[in-house]
């Protein structure tokens, strides 16, 4: 059989109607979803995290590839990898709006917010987000890594998939706003640190 390997970040649904019109074309096509995470960095080491959907047998066949890129792991049947991106988007994207709010809040208060993520980089709060962020929101560096705009759709597919499962969602639709909101504030191409500037122009609601 011919193994497709879809490693964009789409819903969980999505890859399984790719799966079924590929198969009703050619019934020796198989589909595996693979979304990864790591970023440019991990892609270039070959450290990426990759979140493996499928049937046995084809994620068998496409393993060793998968391997070279990083650690590759098979977490349940088609769509399944894309379930858990779309968890990991909603961590990454919560993560990162609440250390730019409170980046705001911090240099409001007088505070030095580089000297500040320092502090909290070795605590409970420290993470590979604010190792990554933390400079940049003290330098408001907005240079362009990963734009912003494109969470809104890695957002929407979290929400499919709450929705699908009967969640209610915490954050989800708060966080897919706000990058709505910076999108279209023509902030949508910067860095997903320019959310530090968006939320620092909102308007404050006592």
């Amino acid at each position: 059989p011919l193994v497709l390997v879809i490693s964009s970040t789409v819903s969980a649904q999505a890859v399984r109607d790719i799966a079924g019109d590929a198969t009703a074309a050619n019934p020796n096509i198989r589909v595996v979803d693979a979304p990864v995470s790591g970023g440019e960095v991990g892609a270039k080491a070959g450290t990426l995290s990759l979140m493996v959907g499928g049937a046995d047998e084809d994620v068998e066949i496409v393993m060793p590839l998968l391997q070279r890129l990083g650690r590759p792991v098979h977490l349940g049947p088609l769509g399944a990898g894309q379930v858990a991106k779309a968890c990991n988007q909603l961590i990454c994207a919560a993560t990162i709006a609440s250390i730019a709010e409170a980046s705001v809040v911090a240099e409001r208060a007088g505070l030095d917010v580089g000297q500040l993520f320092d502090l909290l980089s070795g605590g409970y709060a420290g993470s590979k987000i604010m190792d990554d962020k933390g400079p940049r929101y003290a330098a408001k560096d907005y240079s362009v890594s990963g734009a912003a705009w494109l969470w809104i759709k890695d957002l929407e597919a979290y929400l499919s998939e709450a929705d699908a499962t009967r969640t209610a969602t915490l954050m989800g639709d708060r966080l897919l706003e706000a990058f709505q909101g910076l999108t279209a504030a023509d902030l949508g191409n910067e860095d997903t640190a320019v959310i530090q500037q968006w939320i620092a122009q909102q308007p404050h609601v006592s």
